[in-house]
């Protein structure tokens, strides 16, 4: 499947519901906010690789449920939510790891990720200690 990347909002509807859900102040497209919508990646950046590989996942993701369905659970539901971000999280730090060889920064990146996934943001479900040891 041809993944597509554009330097644009995603559609307005998906871009409306998650800053009603998440707030403006998070989902802003000039903060560096990435979304997938189907087969596109909505970005103003360039994609490092890691973000990019992330990204992927989040393609796979929504080809296999349909891009409506995934979405719409994807915001109801902060278990799936946290479910597919710890996929999509997972093979961002495996991406980062290919190209960092670096311990020390590898293991800063993945205090960082553990830190986006125990947060409101995807439901507080997990702390980041035990997100740590999700993280391979």
């Amino acid at each position: 499947m041809e993944i597509l990347i554009k330097r644009t909002e995603p559609p307005k509807s998906i871009y409306t519901k998650c800053q009603k859900k998440f707030g403006k102040d998070i989902v802003d497209m000039d903060k560096g906010v990435v979304f997938t919508y189907g087969n596109t990646i909505y970005t103003k950046n360039k994609l490092p690789y890691a973000i990019l590989k992330h990204e992927e996942v989040h393609v796979k993701q929504q080809t296999e449920m349909g891009k409506t369905k995934w979405w719409n659970k994807y915001l109801e539901d902060d278990q799936f939510r946290f479910s597919q971000e710890l996929e999509a999280h997972q093979a961002e730090y495996k991406a980062y790891c290919e190209e960092v060889k670096d311990r020390n920064k590898q293991a800063i990146y993945k205090q960082h990720i553990a830190l986006r996934l125990s947060s409101p943001l995807y439901g507080k479900l997990i702390t980041t200690q035990e997100v740590l040891k999700l993280i391979c």
